[in-house]
């Protein structure tokens, strides 16, 4: 057979098969349940507004269901797969008709995902002023929900990009346990901060500040308000926060520690995320080195240590 033929043949099973695959792709449904469907983080079934008489044997639930799947919490519920939902999004055409939809059903999910949606619906200025605030929810939220309109024109135009979400909820995860000591009414210290600013001062003397007192007296608090606040005032380029109450931080082996500082600063250098996550595996994979070394009781002789920390200063 000639490679004309071949390609001939090729190119017909080709079309067979996507012939095939539309065949046995359900239609999308019509009508406000679909609507509704398609903007809801998940749904009851026999909620849905906008059913005929039949109620529950309506077939356009039965188009719905068929292109849905069951969700674990809340039991009972379900949830659009997510090209079913792109695709009636799409067919809604614009924000104003995802708005109508989202008002028909007043009982909405209160998780994230839906959040996120409806901050999507808003627009990009709601968008983007929650990407600005510091709430974790709304922005993880955001992250799901921005996949559910990807490639739906009336929603995509002018909104974040996927990475700058990402971006954006990797801060706001790496300065949550920050906020979380401070809380919302924290007040005083006003002596150690000013101490604690003019540390930073180009005057200042290049020595470690060490604030010590007994346990419960606020250090880590005041030392979490003193990072958010120079982050926050763009004094520093970046902010590292070792936790050592992690499980994963053992000051007794401190690769565990350099590991933590290169995915901090990974996460605030994106430009060089590359290099700074190379470098927080490879100082992994030489802790896990260690680990076995030691277990098998030929200790550090057996490591080239030296050699390691060339290559990583180096680099």
């Amino acid at each position: 057979m000639s490679a004309a033929a071949t390609g001939a043949a090729d190119l017909r099973a080709e079309l067979a098969a996507l012939r095939k695959r539309a065949a046995d792709t359900p239609a999308l449904p019509e009508g406000p349940a679909a609507a509704a469907a398609a903007v809801l983080a998940f749904f009851d079934p026999f909620a849905l507004p906008g059913l005929g008489e039949a109620g529950p044997d309506d077939p356009g639930l039965d188009a719905i269901m068929g292109l849905s799947e069951p969700v674990s919490d809340p039991p009972g519920f379900w949830t659009l797969g997510l090209h079913a939902r792109r695709a009636l999004l799409a067919r809604l055409g614009s924000r104003e008709a995802v708005r109508i939809a989202l008002e028909s059903v007043p009982d909405r999910p209160e998780v994230a995902a839906q959040l996120g949606f409806e901050l999507i619906a808003q627009g990009p200025e709601a968008v983007r002023s929650a990407l600005e605030g510091a709430s974790l929810k709304r922005v993880a939220g955001l992250s799901i929900a921005r996949t559910w309109v990807e490639g739906v024109a009336a929603l995509e135009e002018g909104m974040p990009g996927a990475d700058e979400i990402a971006s954006a909820l990797a801060d706001l995860r790496r300065r949550a346990p920050l906020r979380e000591l401070v809380g919302d009414h924290f007040t005083g210290r006003d002596s150690i901060l000013s101490r604690m600013r003019a540390h930073l001062s180009p005057d200042a003397p290049s020595e470690v500040l060490f604030i010590h007192g007994p346990g419960g007296v606020g250090k880590s608090t005041v030392l979490a308000k003193f990072s958010l606040e120079i982050e926050e005032s763009g004094v520093a380029d970046a902010i590292v926060y070792l936790n050592l109450d992690r499980p994963l931080l053992r000051p007794g082996e401190p690769l565990t520690l350099l590991q933590d500082l290169l995915a901090q600063l990974a996460q605030q250098f994106g430009e060089h995320a590359g290099v700074l996550e190379e470098a927080a595996g490879r100082v992994a994979a030489t802790a896990e080195r260690f680990d076995r070394a030691f277990k098998a009781g030929s200790g550090l002789e057996s490591m080239s240590v030296s050699g390691f920390w060339e290559t990583m200063i180096g680099d």
